[in-house]
């Protein structure tokens, strides 16, 4: 493994050095500046790939331009919100920002982030995967960052459990055909996995999703049964259940509470615990992001895992999850901001950091990339689930709304602290109340 890194990082710096050299840069129109300027970036990356590949980029960029440097802020994803909120206020922001879109919206409409639709030059968007572009756009169709990376989520199985269960695996041509489970299939398939010692306490758990992120990671087990929860609706926006979103919200309260597949525990539930149970199977069945296979792969390279799609009710579907870059209102430099943007969303760049989180790069030219279509490692499936992905709903309001109620008031009807029709009924009042005070 140690050999395949240094040949990676060896062949990020060769790629770099070719690709941005003879191509990109002639194509996307770099300038040269008398004045040597300092850009910061923060990022939320954090596999150790990525790392190294976000390492090598910055070490070529400094090197090969002496006229701007790029300043690397290595931030986090439980950081990053607390980060942007602080340094926006206090003038310390970095020049650009990588975070999820719909954050970045939220805050772009508050006047943090430049709209990017008129500076990113069209042929750069246009090289963009149309369903990443609309990640990143508000219902106005302002452009508050441009797309860096972008995943999906589903769920994470082992191979030799569900074969002993008989449960037949998608593959990616089913994928690609919108053949998947069914959540009948999917519940038979957590209950025949799903084990308790005499107490009735789980020695292995059927499913687990983390709970905690209701509004990023499940959001599509409601797409899939044709509630949008947040939509425009006769020209107004909305946040609105109907019986679909009910039916979605029973089906996860009945998981824990009837078939006993899935743990009440799984609220607070964190990556690393998840993913530790589900390599030691403890844990039959996971639900979280496409990300996850790379440190699979290194943590328990014997664990026969497949990826597979969420559960069908009415049509496949999975979540967009696109993640921006944008740019600092207050920048100083926003020329020299710009190519360095421009730099980061490169086909070479975007599609290397894709490798190393196990994701997708949003640029067309850069899915051409062997390693990134072929069936190994499952990427078959994650390229044939992505053309189901739908974006997060594109309204400044959902990702507060997420955080604020959403997420939690589902945690309460959960736990039985509240009925189905008294967390509907106030999660629809006060995401309704939400949206108006973003207009």
């Amino acid at each position: 493994m140690k050999h395949k890194r240094v040949i990676l990082a060896i062949g990020v710096v060769l790629v770099l050095l070719i690709g941005l050299m003879s191509v990109g840069f002639a194509q996307e129109g770099v300038k040269g500046y008398e004045d040597k300027v300092t850009i910061s970036i923060y990022t939320v990356v954090w596999l150790p790939d990525t790392v190294r590949e976000i390492e090598a980029a910055v070490a070529y960029w400094n090197i090969s331009r002496p006229d701007i440097k790029i300043d690397w802020i290595r931030g986090s994803w439980s950081q990053i919100a607390p980060y942007v909120a602080t340094s926006s206020t206090g003038g310390t922001m970095a020049d650009l920002v990588h975070w999820h879109a719909t954050q970045l919206a939220s805050w772009g409409v508050k006047g943090i982030f430049h709209d990017l639709t008129s500076l990113i030059p069209q042929e750069i968007w246009d090289d963009m995967y149309p369903l990443a572009i609309k990640g990143v756009e508000d219902p106005d169709g302002n452009r508050w960052s441009v797309p860096f990376q972008w995943e999906n989520g589903g769920i994470y199985a082992h191979r030799d459990l569900l074969n002993e269960a008989g449960i037949a695996i998608p593959t990616g041509e089913d994928v690609a055909k919108g053949k998947g489970w069914s959540r009948e299939t999917f519940l038979d398939a957590a209950m025949k996995q799903a084990k308790f010692d005499s107490n009735g306490v789980f020695t292995r758990v059927g499913f687990s999703a983390m709970l905690s992120y209701l509004d990023e990671d499940l959001i599509p087990w409601f797409y899939t049964d044709g509630c949008q929860v947040m939509f425009e609706k006769n020209g107004k926006w909305v946040v609105e259940f109907g019986q679909e979103g009910r039916n979605t919200l029973k089906f996860l309260y009945d998981m824990i509470n009837t078939h006993k597949v899935m743990s009440i525990d799984d609220i607070g539930l964190d990556g690393t615990a998840q993913r530790s149970a589900f390599e030691g199977k403890l844990i039959a069945m996971m639900q979280t992001g496409c990300w996850a296979r790379r440190l699979l792969m290194e943590e328990a390279p014997e664990v026969d895992f497949v990826y597979v799609p969420i559960p069908v009710v009415k049509e496949m579907a999975t979540s967009a999850e696109v993640q921006g870059i944008s740019i600092n209102k207050e920048t100083k430099h926003l020329d020299e901001a710009l190519e360095v943007a421009k730099f980061f969303i490169s086909p070479y760049v975007s599609s290397v950091v894709a490798w190393g989180d196990c994701i997708l790069t949003p640029r067309i030219s850069g899915m051409n990339a062997l390693h990134l279509t072929s069936p190994r490692e499952s990427w078959d499936v994650v390229n044939a689930y992505q053309r189901w992905a739908k974006p997060w709903p594109s309204h400044p309001a959902y990702a507060p709304f997420g955080d604020q109620y959403f997420t939690p008031l589902t945690h309460e009807y959960l736990l039985g602290n509240m009925s189905l029709e008294e967390a509907v009924e106030a999660m629809e009042q006060e995401g309704n109340i939400l949206i108006e005070d973003y207009s």
